[in-house]
């Protein structure tokens, strides 16, 4: 599934995922059923009975990409299916960068334009989206950079796609998190027998910024290790750091990143 978190600071923005990848296979449970008559207790027939496909992890790699450059000055992070109308998401985001100008000053602009495609690239995929229940979502991604050129407080779009697309914007000090975000509702519930400060974003620091960012998904990946269950989030953390006068640039990434993108 992933975790995406995304936090907005005084000095600027980060964004950053973990690397775990898992691929969905299905088996099919075909049985025979041997019934009785609840009146006079006469056996009946074996019936063959089959349930629904099952669901179950076929393969994982520790080496998802999430994290996106987008024409050096916004970042893009997924969460959900990894790939779209035949595609990855890696591939997707590098045809829209090639066909879209490199004057796009606006965050805005660029998370709407990239929205409309992919919800185009999932509809091709999926056919009629009408038979989808309405709180479908089949994968969501945040957009992170600044709405004009003379911004210095960033700006954070997250959208789902599913049966329509459903957005958020924030432009205020805080972090937001999508993907598998369980542990960190947990972390940041309140509780009156036990309260505990939440974080002060207005007063992080870069530095703080990358910290917490990292420490979600450290925490939410170690949680899923020892908790009963199939790890959804996991690998190493890429973290990328978007400013108002440097735009984005990577903090942590693959090697093979930093060797195609000259980081």
């Amino acid at each position: 599934m992933s975790l995406v978190v995304s936090l907005i600071v005084p000095d600027g923005v980060v964004l950053a995922a973990d690397s775990l990848a898992t691929t969905m296979s299905k088996i099919n449970v075909v049985g025979q059923v041997q019934g009785e008559c609840t009146k006079c207790g006469e056996k009946l027939d074996p019936q063959t009975l089959e349930v629904p496909p099952i669901p179950i992890p076929a393969s994982s790699s520790l080496f998802a990409q999430k994290i996106f450059n987008f024409k050096g000055r916004y970042g893009v992070g997924f969460w959900g299916m990894p790939a779209v109308n035949s595609q990855t998401m890696n591939s997707q985001i590098r045809r829209l960068e090639a066909i879209l100008p490199d004057n796009m000053a606006s965050v805005d602009e660029v998370a709407e334009t990239m929205a409309d495609h992919l919800f185009k690239e999932f509809k091709k995929d999926a056919g009629d989206l009408r038979g989808l229940p309405h709180d479908t979502v089949a994968f969501g991604f945040h957009v992170v950079g600044y709405a004009s050129r003379s911004d210095t407080v960033g700006k954070l779009w997250s959208f789902r796609i599913g049966r329509d697309v459903k957005r958020e914007s924030h432009n205020e000090f805080g972090c937001t998190v999508n993907g598998e975000n369980q542990v960190v509702a947990k972390l940041w519930k309140k509780d009156e027998a036990l309260p505990v400060p939440r974080p002060n974003y207005a007063n992080f620091t870069l530095q703080d910024a990358l910290d917490y960012a990292e420490f979600l998904i450290r925490t939410t990946r170690e949680y899923q290790r020892f908790a009963n269950m199939i790890p959804t989030v996991g690998g190493e953390a890429d973290v990328a750091l978007i400013t108002h006068y440097a735009g984005f640039k990577w903090i942590n990434c693959k090697p093979l990143t930093r060797m195609l993108e000259g980081a």
